[in-house]
């Protein structure tokens, strides 16, 4: 919305002429009227078991995913009971790209369900599991494919990405499940 963008930049233009003034009422007046309320907005990092987790980009990225289910009215959750610390992952691009799409697909696929829910499951430093729950149960021979979508005016790049990206990786397995009513996607990585 070009109004929107155009307030948040006149709202960014005071924001620097109160800092650069040195004019208080500027900078409080921005802080409560933007950052505030989108802090609020935001869910606490203790509900979500992100102090567990090292890597600043999988905390951004699972913040993100929970807004994003949030919009849609999806519930989500993180569960961990122990610090979650892969070094081999830790700053690779592609990773986190897999992680996005899984979490968005689960999230595109809780959405259309009677019990809208995504849980993710970090363990041990062993592997990441994504549970949501789904409509039906998915045909796992098709999923995968290049081109396949079960999603109007989608690609079905995402998970022939997510593929080859774990065929890559010689310390990374996928294993797909899909249940009548959940939809489990468990990534398992083994230190070598």
């Amino acid at each position: 919305d070009l109004r929107m963008s155009r307030g948040l930049g006149d709202v960014y233009k005071r924001q620097e002429y109160g800092i650069a003034s040195e004019n208080m009422s500027d900078i409080r007046s921005t802080y409560y009227s933007v950052i505030k309320k989108s802090n609020d907005t935001l869910p606490d990092p203790q509900i979500l078991n992100l102090k567990y987790i090292a890597d600043l980009n999988l905390k951004s990225l699972i913040l993100v995913k929970h807004q994003t289910a949030f919009e849609k009215s999806v519930s989500f959750n993180v569960e961990i009971n122990a610090f979650f610390d892969i070094v081999a992952i830790e700053n690779d691009i592609a990773f986190y790209r897999v992680i996005g799409i899984l979490l968005d697909n689960a999230i595109e696929s809780a959405e259309k369900a009677v019990k809208k829910t995504v849980t993710m499951l970090l363990t041990d430093c062993e592997e990441i599991v994504i549970i949501n729950s789904c409509t039906q149960r998915k045909d796992l021979t098709k999923i995968a494919q290049l081109g396949y979508s079960s999603k109007k005016n989608h690609s079905g790049f995402g998970l022939n990405f997510v593929q080859q990206y774990v065929n890559q990786h010689d310390n990374i397995e996928l294993t797909t499940i899909s249940e009548q009513h959940h939809f489990i996607q468990k990534m398992m990585f083994t230190v070598r």
